[in-house]
């Protein structure tokens, strides 16, 4: 992120206010989290293999919105 908006607020670059994280990586997981400004929305799109290591606080202290999003809303419904 820095290396595209400069250093920013405490060298990590300027922060978003939409997340997604598509991957499935734990590490773009915490990576989403870090670039995350203030009050942002990270929306996960993912299904992870491996464990994914959460700190709750995290989520606190930056009073993020959390959604979880399926690629095809409706298609498994009756």
């Amino acid at each position: 992120m820095a290396s595209l908006t400069g250093r920013g607020a405490y060298g990590l670059g300027a922060r978003a206010d939409v997340v997604l994280e598509c991957s499935g990586s734990p590490r773009a997981f915490a990576d989403a989290i870090k670039v995350a400004r203030g009050g942002a929305r990270l929306v996960i799109a993912a299904l992870y293999a491996d464990k994914v290591e959460l700190r709750p606080d995290r989520l606190v202290e930056k009073e993020l919105e959390v959604r979880g999003s399926f690629a095809y809303r409706g298609e498994f419904r009756p």
